[in-house]
């Protein structure tokens, strides 16, 4: 190949994607906190504190989702530049991926203390906020990205008491929320 393109006056360029990957889990920090509604206050709580993010990272079997969805054909890593890139951060690239569910836990367990919620659990195993009830999140995505591995995820979090449910999203109404 190398001699054909050089041939016909012609050079191929391999690029990788600046996410280096397909499919990203973006928490939504920038949240709408309704009175009326107590729940959007104690999410916006959590997704402000970087160690929830970091227990939701921790919590998800990211070899699990490798080994089934991209044959074993790569590796767990962070958003991050890659090693090709002059701003490439080994540490970023592994930071919070290891699977962890133990320090998942705990953190879980320290941030709902911290901020004066009780960190047992409900019957079904899930978190509740302080009022009592259950803490649902969803995970969105847009028909552009497809679902990917959001059960692997929802599967995840729910081991560590997060209850998640994945929806499939018009692109428009994705961006709009």
């Amino acid at each position: 190949l190398a001699s054909r393109a050089k041939e016909a006056g012609t050079r191929l360029l391999h690029w990788v994607p600046g996410t280096r990957s397909d499919w990203i889990i973006h928490p939504n920090q920038n949240r709408l906190v309704l009175p009326c509604m107590p729940d959007t206050k104690w999410k916006a709580t959590l997704l402000a504190d970087k160690r929830f993010r970091q227990a939701l990272s921790l919590a998800i079997n990211r070899t699990n989702v490798i080994d089934a969805m991209y044959f074993g054909l790569s590796r767990p890593v962070q958003v991050e530049p890659g090693p090709l890139s002059p701003y490439h951060s080994p540490r970023l690239a592994d930071a919070f991926v290891a699977f962890d569910p133990e320090r998942a836990n705990r953190l879980l367990d320290q941030i709902w203390s911290d901020h004066g919620a009780d960190p047992r659990r409900r019957v079904d195993g899930f978190r509740c906020m302080p009022d009592g009830h259950r803490l649902t999140f969803y995970l969105d995505f847009s028909e552009g990205t497809g679902m990917g591995p959001a059960q692997f995820v929802v599967d995840d979090w729910a081991r560590v008491g997060i209850c998640c449910n994945y929806r499939q999203r018009t692109r428009t109404l994705f961006y709009t929320e």
